[in-house]
C-alpha cells in the first residue's frame, strides 16, 4: 500500500475478478472486450 497506489490496482482487479465468478464460463474477458470495442464504434461513429 505504497500512497494508495495497490490499493486501487487491488480493486479493480477485485471487480474483475468478481464479475468473472458470475458468469463462471470462461468468456469474462471476451465479451467484456467485444462491449468495449461496439462502444467504441459508437463513439466514433456518431
Amino acid at each position: 500500500m505504497k500512497d494508495g497506489v495497490d490499493d486501487e490496482e487491488g480493486g479493480l482487479e477485485a471487480n474483475v475478478i468478481g464479475s468473472g465468478d458470475i458468469l463462471e464460463d470462461g468468456r469474462t474477458n471476451e465479451l467484456r472486450g467485444l462491449l468495449l470495442l461496439l462502444q467504441l464504434l459508437v463513439l466514433f461513429g456518431e
